[in-house]
């Protein structure tokens, strides 16, 4: 579990480091971790301020004399003005993911994704209006209106739920670290706040982390060495010939420079092929236009695929 935690934590500060420093060549990757790193100081921030507000108003007199009591202003992440604030990040946060999945993902996935996008939307104003109309006395409350605005509201909730696990599939840098600052912000802070308020329920969670990190880490050790592999034999080690290395996967950086490039001279190759055959535009481009177009999307197939990029590029 601590390993988990680090992990996480290092992917958010990767994620924001690399997205300032490529910001002038990738605008939106750099005002989402612009974004990240707002959420996180405004989440920390928060959580200051509700233990020392707590401290000051004499949140821990006589902590001691009820040890298992539960007490203080964690549920105050969930009110004005914190929620409002916590909630409007995030949620930013989230349409930059979805402007970035639009922009980079192929025609297929960008219809895929608009269609519950647009369910959503039409809900919630289709939602909207109908609560206007009940306000004016123009929608009655009857058994068939009820069944009507449930319907809208399961359309909604299964709609966010394919859009964003579509999301977090396809869109993953972005999107997950939406998915890390919600959870940081309406989850581990609160709980946080709420343990070092508490000083019984601390224990509690002090001895449950504990427990759960040594099991977690003795399911490890069991599951790496009972898959450990066999020892190389002497003939096969006398041979001199030894297995090959695993391909290095590319950082971050360096993905983001490839697709950037490859899309780049996909655009370009594209606009010089359809001058060079005067077919700018044409309805539709002869069959030697879209067979130059697809030899030199082939060769930026396979340069995408040397460069740890495939599947992330769009050049289609």
């Amino acid at each position: 579990m601590w390993n988990l935690i680090k992990k996480s934590t290092k992917k958010e500060f990767e994620h924001i480091r690399d997205g300032l420093k490529f910001i002038s060549s990738d605008v939106f990757n750099g005002i989402g971790a612009i974004l990240s790193l707002l959420t996180l100081i405004s989440a920390i921030a928060v959580f200051i301020i509700l233990l020392v507000k707590n401290a000051t108003d004499g949140g821990y007199e006589d902590i001691f004399k009820n040890i298992f009591s539960i007490r203080g202003n964690a549920g105050s992440f969930y009110s004005m003005p914190y929620f409002g604030l916590l909630g409007a990040l995030n949620i930013m946060l989230l349409l930059v993911s979805y402007f970035l999945f639009f922009k980079n993902e192929k025609i297929g996935f960008k219809i895929l994704g608009a269609v519950p996008f647009l369910v959503i939307i039409v809900s919630f104003v289709t939602y909207f209006i109908l609560m206007r109309m009940y306000a004016h006395g123009k929608y009655d409350n009857t058994s068939e209106h009820k069944r009507f605005v449930y319907g809208l509201m399961i359309a909604i909730l299964v709609s966010a739920a394919i859009s964003i696990i579509l999301l977090l599939f396809r869109e993953k840098v972005m999107s997950r670290s939406c998915l890390r600052m919600l959870i940081l912000s309406f989850a581990i802070l609160p709980f946080l706040t709420l343990c070092l308020e508490n000083i019984g329920l601390l224990i509690a969670a002090v001895v449950v982390f504990i427990i759960l990190c040594i099991l977690i880490k003795g399911d490890t050790a069991e599951t790496q060495s009972s898959t450990s592999p066999e020892p190389v034999s002497s003939q096969a080690s006398s041979s001199g010939s030894a297995p090959a290395a695993a391909p290095a996967v590319p950082s971050y950086e360096a993905q983001q420079k490839a697709i950037f490039e490859i899309n780049q001279r996909y655009k370009d190759g594209c606009a010089a092929i359809v001058k060079a055959n005067n077919e700018v535009g044409a309805f539709m481009f002869s069959q030697k236009t879209q067979n130059e177009i697809a030899k030199l999307r082939k060769e930026l197939e396979r340069e995408a695929e040397l460069r740890g990029v495939k599947g992330k590029v769009s050049i289609y």
